[in-house]
């Protein structure tokens, strides 16, 4: 994935790798009290079948979890294939205000969750937040179905020792037939994702320093804009006569101005550098863009900010 960083103010552009973030999620240990929901045999269990959604940007996967009177929905959104998953826990005493961690145990990994937002189904509300979904590693097909099939629960929980316990049990399928989801729609746009490893080169931008001029400008003309930071992750589709055709965002968890507008500037400013197939042809391909929004804020005459 490539990277550029906008300084929203100032339209100035750093070229340079992405270290960790400070928002970067930590690991947390499985609570006491959400290891004695799992040995007792509770949590909340499935109602049907996985639902696998075709969308408009990309695929969903979702189940509704229930005991008594409580019921959980739990969606999650997938732009492709290995790409992070955007999670959303519907209908649970949680919110997005709540510090928590959450993740699949035990093939998985409870991470502390930075960044999370309100979401929601009609009247029942919730939080969504992004991560990959299983332990760190190679993005390969065989290691999300080797991880889903041993996965048990889906665990969330708090600070003040709640805890809600999805009882999934194994779903190395349901990644499966998630990820199959979302390759027929890049095949639908024309991407044949088998034979892109074999690509002599993938698209990529080619007047970055342009396109940051031109969101500088859609975000400078309000003062409350330069207070905007945060990554946005799309996904752009080019064809081999070099115009993007789809740009899409890889999770929808900045501001919404923000993605309202990125889009928008990609598809009509950006410039592209054509995909080449193993035998040197032009071919559609795609390729990820991250654009990390940084607020620079000149100072007041007097010096202050």
């Amino acid at each position: 994935m490539r990277h550029f960083l906008l300084c929203a103010s100032g339209a100035a552009l750093a070229f340079a790798p992405l270290s960790a973030s400070a928002q970067e999620s930590v690991e947390q240990p499985l609570s006491a009290e959400a290891q004695a929901v799992i040995d007792s045999g509770g949590g909340l269990n499935p109602t049907r079948e996985w639902r696998i959604t075709p969308r408009e940007s990309g695929c969903t996967a979702s189940q509704i979890f229930a005991s008594g009177e409580q019921r959980v929905t739990l969606v999650m959104r997938r732009l492709q294939p290995f790409q992070d998953v955007q999670f959303a826990v519907i209908g649970s005493a949680f919110s997005h205000e709540d510090a928590m961690a959450a993740g699949f145990v035990p093939a998985g990994t409870l991470l502390d969750i930075p960044q999370r937002n309100p979401a929601s189904i009609g009247a029942r509300e919730g939080f969504a937040f992004a991560r990959q979904p299983f332990r760190e590693g190679p993005a390969m097909a065989e290691v999300e179905s080797h991880w889903g099939s041993r996965t048990r629960h889906f665990v969330v929980q708090g600070e003040d020792n709640a805890s809600l316990v999805l009882n999934t049990g194994p779903i190395g399928d349901v990644f499966d037939q998630f990820n199959d989801c979302t390759l027929q729609q890049l095949r639908e746009y024309g991407v044949d994702w088998a034979a892109r490893g074999r690509f002599q080169r993938h698209p990529s931008i080619t007047n970055i320093r342009e396109v940051t001029r031109d969101l500088g400008r859609r975000f400078g003309r309000e003062r409350d804009s330069i207070f905007a930071r945060g990554p946005v992750t799309v996904r752009m589709i080019v064809d081999g006569n070099g115009n993007a055709t789809r740009c899409d965002l890889v999770t929808q968890m900045a501001r919404r101005d923000i993605e309202a507008v990125t889009c928008d500037v990609l598809m009509e400013d950006a410039e592209f550098e054509v995909a080449l197939d193993a035998e040197g042809n032009p071919v559609t391909d795609f390729l990820v863009q991250q654009i990390v929004f940084i607020a620079v804020v000149p100072p007041n005459a007097d010096g202050s900010l």
